[in-house]
C-alpha cells in the first residue's frame, strides 16, 4: 500500500510539474521565438506581451531594449548611408569637372597650335586663287591649281575635324576600344602642332591584341596628356635629340587566364626629381612654371585609367627622361593558347 501511495503521488507530482514547466517555461520561450520571427523592423516593440517579474519577463524586457538600440543604430546607419551617397555623388561631379577642366586646357593648347598650322594651307590656297585669276592659263593648269587648293582645304577640314572630335563632350559609356587606332589618330593630330617641332615620335606596336573596355574620348585624353607632358619636358631640357617612343605589348597573369595591354610613352626630357616623383598624381601638383599647367593632367589621367580597371605609373631620372607605363585589362580575358604562348612584358623597363 505504501508503494502504491508513493507511486500515485509521484505520478501526480510529475504531471503537475510538467504542466507548470510547460506553462511557465516552454510556452513563454515559444512565444519569444514566435515574436522574434514576426519582427519586421517596423519600429514596433515585440516583447511587451511577456512583461512579468519572472526571469523570462526580464529577458523579454532586455530583448526589447536591445531591439530599440538596434532600431536607433539602424536609423543612424541609414543617415550615414544617405550622407555617404551624397558625398560620393559630389565626388563624382567634382571628378567630372576636373576631367572637363583638363580637357578644355588641352583643347585650348591644341586650338592655338591649330590656328598656327591652318595659316600655311590658307596662304597656299590664296596663292592658287590668285593664279587662277590669270587669263593666260591653260585648262590643265587651272585644273591642277584647283586640285591643289582642294587638297589644302581638305587638310584644313581634317585638322578642324580632329579638334572637334577631341573636344566633344564625353559620352561616359564604356565600349570596345582599339588602343592602336587611338594612338595613330592622336599621333597624326599632334604631329602638326608647333610644340612638336623638332620632336621625333616613334611608334612600335607589338601587342597582338589591343581591344580594351573603356571610353575612347577619355583614353585619348590620357594619352594626349602624356604626350603634352613629354613635349614640355623636352622643351625645358638641354638635349639636342628630342624623341618620344610609344611602345605597346601584352602581359598575362601566372594563371594564364587574364591578359593585359601594356603601353609605354618614353621621352628624352629633363626627367623628374625624386622628391617630386611621389606626388605627380596629386591634384594641382605641377613642376611647371605658373600659367603653363593646371596640375590636374596626371591626376585626371590616373583616375580615368583606374576607372577602366587599369594601372598607371611613372619612372624617371633627372637628365635621363621619363617613361609612363599604362596597363589596361584586355576585353578578351581568356586568350587562346597561341596568343598566350610566351606572353610576357615586352616593354623594356
Amino acid at each position: 500500500m505504501i508503494f502504491v501511495y508513493l507511486l500515485v503521488n509521484l505520478i501526480i507530482l510529475t504531471v503537475i510539474g510538467l504542466f507548470r514547466f510547460f506553462r511557465f517555461t516552454v510556452r513563454p520561450i515559444e512565444e519569444l521565438v514566435r515574436l522574434t520571427d514576426a519582427y519586421e523592423e517596423e519600429g514596433k516593440v515585440p516583447f511587451l506581451a511577456l512583461e512579468q517579474d519572472s526571469e523570462l519577463g526580464q529577458l523579454s524586457t532586455a530583448l526589447n531594449r536591445m531591439l530599440q538600440r538596434i532600431e536607433e543604430d539602424r536609423k543612424k546607419l541609414q543617415q550615414s548611408v544617405v550622407s555617404l551617397e551624397a558625398a560620393n555623388n559630389e565626388l563624382i561631379a567634382t571628378r567630372e569637372e576636373m576631367v572637363r577642366a583638363e580637357k578644355l586646357a588641352s583643347v585650348g593648347r591644341l586650338a592655338a597650335g591649330l590656328a598656327h598650322e591652318i595659316g600655311n594651307p590658307i596662304g597656299v590656297v590664296q596663292g592658287y586663287l590668285g593664279l587662277l585669276q590669270q587669263e593666260d592659263l591653260t585648262s590643265e593648269e587651272r585644273n591642277d591649281f584647283a586640285r591643289r587648293s582642294e587638297s589644302e582645304l581638305q587638310r584644313i577640314n581634317k585638322l578642324v575635324r580632329q579638334l572637334l572630335d577631341f573636344s566633344r563632350i564625353n559620352s561616359g559609356h564604356q565600349h570596345e576600344v582599339s588602343i592602336h587606332v587611338l594612338l595613330e589618330e592622336l599621333v597624326e593630330m599632334v604631329t602638326c602642332q608647333p610644340f612638336m617641332d623638332g620632336v621625333d615620335i616613334r611608334t612600335e606596336f607589338c601587342a597582338a591584341d589591343d581591344v580594351v573596355q573603356g571610353d575612347s574620348d577619355q583614353l585619348k585624353q590620357v594619352f594626349l596628356n602624356c604626350l603634352l607632358n613629354a613635349a614640355d619636358a623636352m622643351e625645358s631640357s638641354l638635349g639636342d635629340e628630342n624623341q618620344i617612343e610609344i611602345k605597346t605589348g601584352l602581359k598575362r597573369e601566372p594563371s594564364g587566364t587574364e591578359g593585359y595591354f601594356l603601353l609605354s610613352i618614353k621621352d628624352t626630357g629633363a626627367g623628374i626629381a625624386p622628391e617630386d616623383l611621389a606626388n605627380i598624381f596629386d591634384p594641382f601638383f605641377t613642376t611647371k612654371e605658373p600659367g603653363k599647367g593646371t596640375g590636374l593632367g596626371l591626376s585626371v589621367a590616373y583616375s580615368i585609367v583606374e576607372g577602366c580597371g587599369g594601372t598607371m605609373r611613372v619612372e624617371s631620372r633627372q637628365g635621363q627622361g621619363t617613361t609612363v607605363f599604362i596597363e589596361l585589362p584586355l576585353l578578351n580575358q581568356k586568350m587562346s593558347g597561341q596568343v598566350a604562348k610566351g606572353l610576357t612584358t615586352i616593354i623594356p623597363e
